[in-house]
């Protein structure tokens, strides 16, 4: 009796030794017989089967197996030698093939893969649109333009611009050809050939541009580079912030090592670090410090507190409130101090002001030095208004006359009329003419040209020229020329070439020798007449002049 097939039996599920018996059914348009096979016998002849092309009907483990069309797998695969095909490799699930051309997806799930040569390595929803793209893994990756690699992380993108790479990271972004993004959060390469190293929410827009690292920090101009720090803007080609927060430069080839709040502005110019120090001008710099401004050409202020430098080739060393205001002006240090002539210089001290070209100030409180070559040594409150004239030092004094100098002490003064005069010291000296002197002392006074007060109280030089008074107190040369007194108190001379040695004398006649008492040595005086008009020679105990 006849069975069909379909009647038969179901036999013993999986897994299966290789005896179990199989129904051979031959073609019915042959003579269809009916035999039987063991199980084993029939995957040996499957396993070498082809079909009318020479290819493999059946995969088997000890071969070579080639498949023509696409392969899917529901449970796990194990490669333990090589996997080879000329399509797509496709592991994962929900993977979306965007007419893809010898791509790989390595695993993961809700991938779309597109354009030829592109690989997914594994991770969650990545995608590939564009050729020769490879995502290693991450989620949400997106690979828009040729040859660019994303190595993982989340919602990275590199767009429309070919070789550009991003290492890893989140939401890092890339619009420039063969930029480069290491990793961070929130970063964006849009200057061809720039590279972010790491950070979050920096920007490289300038070609070849560098981000190290940091924090709200953008690379604008080409070539620049942005070292670390926080909210730093590099403007103009080649420039350069290596850190600190809110530094900005605006101008070619700047650089700012690094403080709060610095700019350089200026073509070349430099800030060091400090807090809100600017350069604005061409090869300016600005080595720290607060506040300092050096707007003038290649002017350079060392550090300090709220300094500037606003000629060309000033320079202001440090301190506070300086100024250098005028071409290659020079303050040292100090506070308030102001160099406004051209090649002036202040040292140091206190609200002094060098005012006219190649004035000098060396320190001090409250100096003036207002002509040309002016020179102030020290002191306080001293002036200088007189061209190439000198004060050493002291207090209140002043210099109004060309090449005048008055060595120190306090209050004395030598008028515009007084070229080439001199004051040493003292107190309250004056000197109204030229080629006048005096050496120290109080209230003395020179009137006449070439008028000397060596020192002493209230004497007084006046009149013609020449006229000398050694010392003492009261003295009083007047209204003649080549007078002299020696000293003591109340000697008045009115007569040309009179002399007064002594006190409360008043000369009588020119080319007179006073005095109140005269003592010579009797011993040293002459015994005869030696013949040469003039000297004093002594006879016994007469005293006689030899004519």
């Amino acid at each position: 009796m006849a069975i069909k097939i379909s009647a038969l039996p179901v036999g013993t599920k999986p897994p299966y030794n290789g005896d179990e018996l199989l129904a051979l059914v031959q073609d019915p348009r042959g003579s269809a017989n009916t035999t039987r096979a063991s199980l084993s016998s029939a995957m040996t002849y499957l396993s070498g089967a082809t079909d009318g092309t020479g290819m493999p009907v059946l995969a088997a483990r000890q071969k070579n197996n080639f498949f023509t069309v696409n392969q899917t797998m529901s449970a796990g695969l194990t490669v333990d030698g090589t996997l080879s095909g000329g399509g797509n490799l496709i592991i994962g699930t929900n993977v979306t093939l965007c007419t893809p051309t010898l791509g790989s997806v390595g695993g993961g799930n809700s991938h779309c893969i597109g354009g030829s040569h592109s690989t997914i390595g594994g991770g969650n929803d990545n995608r590939t649109t564009s050729n020769c793209v490879t995502i290693g893994g991450g989620c949400g990756n997106i690979g828009t333009a040729n040859s660019v690699t994303i190595g993982g992380g989340n919602n990275n993108v590199i767009g429309t611009c070919t070789l550009g790479t991003i290492g890893g990271g989140i939401g890092n972004y890339i619009l420039g050809s063969a930029a480069t993004i290491g990793g961070g959060c929130l970063n964006s390469a849009s200057g061809q050939y720039s590279t972010i190293a790491g950070g979050s929410l920096l920007s490289a827009i300038g070609d070849h541009s560098t981000v190290s690292g940091g924090l709200s920090s953008c690379a604008i101009g080409c070539a620049s580079t942005l070292g670390g720090g926080a909210c730093n803007i590099v403007g103009g080609t080649y420039s350069v912030v290596n850190g600190g927060c809110t530094n900005t430069t605006t101008n070619n080839f700047t650089v700012i090592g690094g403080g709060v709040t610095n700019t350089a502005s200026g073509t070349c110019a430099t800030v060091g670090g400090g807090c809100g120090n600017t350069a604005s001008a061409a090869n300016t710099t600005v080595g720290g410090g607060k506040g300092n401004t050096a707007s003038g050409t290649c002017a350079t202020i060392g550090g300090g507190c709220d300094n500037c430098g606003s000629g060309t080739n000033t320079f202001i060393g440090a301190g506070m409130g300086n100024i250098a205001s005028a071409n290659r002006a020079t303050v040292v240090g100090g506070y308030g101090n102001t160099a406004a002539g051209v090649r002036a210089f202040v040292g140091g001290g206190q609200s002094n002001n060098a005012k006219s070209t190649d004035s000098t100030v060396a320190g001090g409180n409250c100096n003036r030095a207002c002509a040309a070559g002016g020179f102030i040594g020290g002191g306080v409150e001293n002036c200088v208004t007189g061209t190439c004239a000198t004060i050493g030092g002291g207090n209140c004094n002043c210099a109004l006359a060309t090449c005048s100098n008055i060595g120190g002490g306090r209050t004395n003064h030598i008028s515009v009329d007084g070229t080439d005069s001199t004051v040493g010291g003292g107190h309250c000296n004056q000197i109204t003419v030229c080629y006048g002197t005096i050496g120290g002392g109080c209230g003395n006074w020179v009137t006449s040209k070439y008028g000397i007060v060596v020192g002493g109280d209230s004497n007084t030089a006046s009149g013609c020229s020449y006229v000398t008074i050694v010392g003492g107190c009261c003295n009083t040369s007047c209204g003649i020329e080549y007078g002299f007194i020696g000293g003591g108190k109340n000697n008045t001379t009115s007569h040309t070439g009179a002399s007064i040695v002594g006190s409360d004398l008043v000369s009588v006649g020119n080319d007179i020798f006073h005095t109140k008492c005269l003592y010579l040595s009797a011993a040293a005086l002459p015994t005869s007449d030696p013949g040469t008009a003039g000297i004093v020679w002594r006879d016994g105990c007469t005293l006689k002049i030899s004519v």
